[in-house]
């Protein structure tokens, strides 16, 4: 049995125990450890939103998931007869719902959440999707993920018959056609012009791939971090000749010139040995990232975004030219605020629409396969082309210190409506970081 596919025997396990009934409040959460044969670091934890959720519902059973509303409130969803007092002490838990952003501190202000009612679980919801995994193979599926707001498994569809397959293959499989909600989606478009010269490069400036003297894109530096090899920065790695493959790709700043090359790819993983759910995919992903080694460490402006002067300028701002990457992210829930800074469209802002997205079929062309990038963060900030790779951050709207929450990946249309898909840096940080004995984004 190969990795992937055991993979997603272990995860498919983890999400039956974690949704298999009551369990102690002090009981210890279900982690999925994977061993990898290459990396040096022999196992690694990793849990994602909908497992911290699943955990939730087990110990408060009739939780239906969360999110902030448009007054940011924290709104809890439960079903009938669930008792809103015990859903509330689970999410209150440091290792379920203190994971989750602002969390905590919204339940200790009682006023800053809300209890409302939802027909559905989120086991059942975490149940009926998985279920519905394998049938997805061919059946022109966008994506797939859990809708908090609207207590829906949530589908993205190519053409009404890819609608009825699904809603046929899910009466097979017991699975109540009510608890779905279908949307008309399109396949991802990746985004391959902050364009000037930089001695020292912080995050949202452009970078130029080049592999053949004639054939390249540009993209964004997302952020830069220290590793035992070096000082390097993360993009995508799709803003290259194949992505997810190590095709020593270099990048020059901010355009090609022979004089302004800054550095080689080096880490750029395959269909990743962290991914779950690989089977009915070929190939799958927690992240479209990638890490590019600067030919000189003294280049990489650690720690630091290019600042811009407000909404769509890539204009730097004279007075505050920088923001600072004061600590890494966690998971963020649907309707928290976030921003972008990119090479194309500078810097846009809007909210969380969906917190765990598994995007289908993005690379099916490069790669000759079918794939999948999992659990991806969706929103409706702006971008365009040549935004790819953007750092996505949060910022209180003072000072110049922010988080780092991942880095742009493109866009899906979902529902008819144009949104933004990035990669959680939580994701990032443990696909890449694999590869080396230190990951920092900051110093």
């Amino acid at each position: 049995m190969s990795l992937p596919q055991s993979l997603a025997l272990v995860a498919a396990g983890l999400a039956i125990s974690a949704c298999a009934g009551p369990e102690s409040s002090t009981s210890p959460i279900q982690r999925v450890r994977v061993e990898s044969a290459e990396a040096p670091i022999s196992s690694v934890d990793f849990l994602t939103p909908d497992d911290l959720m699943a955990a939730i519902a087990t110990r408060g059973p009739g939780f239906a998931g969360m999110f902030w509303d448009s007054a940011g409130r924290l709104v809890i969803r439960t079903t009938p007869f669930s008792d809103p007092s015990v859903v509330v002490a689970a999410i209150s838990d440091p290792e379920t719902g203190g994971r989750f952003r602002g969390v905590h501190d919204a339940l200790l202000a009682s006023r800053f959440y809300m209890v409302s009612d939802a027909a559905f679980d989120f086991c059942e919801l975490l149940g009926w999707r998985d279920s519905l995994r394998p049938v997805l193979r061919g059946a022109g599926v966008t994506y797939l993920s859990i809708d908090e707001r609207r207590n829906r498994v949530r589908i993205g569809t190519v053409a009404p018959a890819d609608e009825d397959h699904i809603r046929n293959a899910a009466l097979g499989l017991v699975v109540p056609t009510a608890a779905l909600v279908f949307e008309r989606g399109a396949r991802g478009v990746k985004e391959t012009s902050l364009r000037d010269y930089f001695d020292s490069i912080p995050g949202g400036v452009k970078v130029h791939a080049r592999w053949y003297p004639t054939s390249g894109y540009g993209c964004t530096v997302g952020a830069n971090v220290v590793t035992e090899y070096g000082t390097g920065f993360v993009t995508v790695s799709h803003c290259s000749r194949t992505p997810w493959h190590v095709d020593t790709v270099k990048f020059y700043q901010p355009a090609y010139d022979p004089n302004d090359r800054v550095g080689l790819e080096v880490v750029d993983p395959t269909s990743s040995q962290l991914g779950r759910w690989c089977d009915p995919y070929d190939q799958c992903r927690l992240t479209d990232a990638r890490f590019v080694l600067y030919d000189d460490s003294d280049w990489g402006e650690v720690g630091h975004i290019a600042r811009t002067e407000g909404f769509r300028s890539i204009t730097i701002d004279t007075w505050h030219p920088r923001f600072e990457i004061g600590v890494e992210g966690g998971w963020l829930l649907t309707g928290a605020d976030i921003d972008k800074i990119g090479q194309s469209t500078g810097w846009t802002w809007g909210e969380v629409t969906e917190t765990c997205v598994d995007a289908v079929g993005w690379f099916d062309e490069e790669l000759e396969t079918e794939t999948v990038l999992e659990c991806q963060t969706e929103a409706d900030y702006g971008s365009d082309e040549g935004d790819s790779g953007a750092p996505i951050f949060t910022w209180d709207l003072s000072g110049d210190e922010v988080t780092l929450e991942g880095i742009h990946v493109g866009r899906h249309v979902a529902g008819g409506v144009s949104l933004a898909l990035f990669s959680p840096w939580t994701s990032v940080a443990l696909e890449l970081g694999s590869a080396f004995s230190l990951f920092t984004p900051v110093q």
